[in-house]
């Protein structure tokens, strides 16, 4: 059944969203800057005094709780701003992460080896644990529904957005608060990931080290942030009258199953997930109109993914916008998904392709227009949007532009 098909209080739309990243805080600022190919990356300094690239993104002081947790209720904040009080109450939450609380989980951890076990807080576990930005945002606002936080590594957001929208198409709730956040520019995450070979040297001048579908590219950069979507019935935006930014048209969150780290090297797992997507939506491939792709920049995940994106839209791959915002924001990792989708969104509904920047010369193996350095005029009707996760996460959304019906 296509999404259309769908009665009033089955069809799922996005009504607020809310951001926060190191372009800015806001919405705006992100998707102006995606729009715009202004990368913010710049030099960070660790808390071992080692300075790397990255996207530091600045979060309200929430005491001690967690830069991840006080992103993610900066988000939700955003999200909420046109929503009524008394409709506060009935939203579910289901908002992810894929690494929480590291700054305080590293901190705790040598204060313990320092002055024992005394030094650790009383509510340190209650701040560490996988759910905690949920749990803030719930209590923050009055948030009564139901309260889940799923986990697809950097998978998650779009896993997250895409459980909302089917709790709200079955009925579980009316509208619900979905997305995730990260905060990881920390001495031991940024160590662990260049122990495994992803990130761009040290050396690279920050807002040139991240080159998607490059001949030249050489990893990503990790960059902190949350996005937030507020999802509803169509039935309940227009009951109160509410500005509806999109539409969640399909979606699919599978599993690649070929190793723990890369994806199937055809880009089945990807071709797979895309192709469950557009059954979900009652779409077919040649009604893509652009794709915010996942664009790590490392060899091995661009090629898969384009190979796989080719196997999904088949003939009509080659006239597919395709872009990375990640030159942009940096790697948001779990943060990722909610990030993209709103990007993706403000694109659709400026008309434009936002650009991948970098991509001076593409990587000959690579065939698809990824839209390079400048965004180009491109009314979209649906937009797909792909996040794959360590684990064999593999992640899609379809976001269709409300046509009033």
């Amino acid at each position: 059944m296509r999404y259309w098909d769908l009665t009033d209080e089955q069809r799922v739309v996005i009504t607020g969203c809310g951001a926060v990243t190191p372009c800015g805080t806001g919405v705006g600022p992100v998707v102006d800057a995606a729009l715009a190919g202004r990368s913010a990356l710049t030099t960070v300094t660790l808390g071992d005094g080692r300075a790397i690239g990255g996207g530091p993104a600045d979060a309200p002081s929430l005491g001690e709780v967690d830069r991840t947790t006080a992103l993610a209720v900066a988000a939700a904040d955003e999200a909420l701003a046109a929503v009524p009080d008394e409709m506060r109450s009935e939203l579910g939450v289901i908002v992810g992460t894929g690494k929480p609380a590291m700054r305080l989980v590293e901190r705790v951890h040598r204060g313990l080896l320092d002055e024992g076990p005394g030094s650790i807080p009383a509510e340190f576990i209650q701040h560490a644990l996988p759910n905690a930005p949920g749990d803030a945002i719930a209590q923050r606002f009055g948030c009564h529904g139901v309260r889940l936080a799923f986990v697809g590594a950097c998978s998650t957001g779009l896993d997250c957005v895409a459980m909302a929208a089917r709790f709200v198409r079955s009925g579980r709730c009316r509208a619900a608060l979905a997305g995730s956040s990260e905060a990881s520019l920390t001495p031991l995450v940024v160590a662990a990931f260049e122990r495994m070979g992803v990130l761009a040297p040290d050396g690279s001048e920050p807002r040139h080290a991240i080159r998607p579908f490059a001949r030249d590219r050489c990893g990503f950069l990790i960059g902190e942030g949350a996005g937030v979507l507020l999802v509803e019935t169509l039935a309940s935006a227009k009951a109160r009258d509410a500005d509806i930014l999109a539409e969640v048209a399909g979606s699919a969150i599978v599993s690649d199953a070929h190793d723990p780290i890369t994806l199937a090297p055809d880009g089945a797992g990807v071709a797979h997930a895309i192709g469950r997507a557009l059954d979900a939506a009652g779409l077919a491939p040649n009604q893509i109109d652009h794709v915010n792709a996942h664009g790590t920049a490392t060899r091995v995940n661009d090629l898969v993914e384009t190979r796989g994106i080719r196997a999904a839209l088949g003939e009509h791959a080659g006239n597919v916008k395709v872009c990375s915002t990640k030159p942009v924001t940096g790697h948001l990792l779990s943060a990722s998904g909610s990030v993209e989708l709103i990007i993706a969104l403000g694109a659709m509904r400026a008309g434009v392709a936002p650009p991948t920047i970098n991509l001076d010369e593409a990587d000959p193996g690579l065939d698809l227009d990824y839209t390079p350095n400048a965004a180009v005029e491109r009314p979209s009707r649906h937009a797909l949007v792909l996040n794959y996760g360590f684990g064999a996460h593999v992640g899609a959304v379809i976001l269709s532009r409300w046509m009033g019906r």
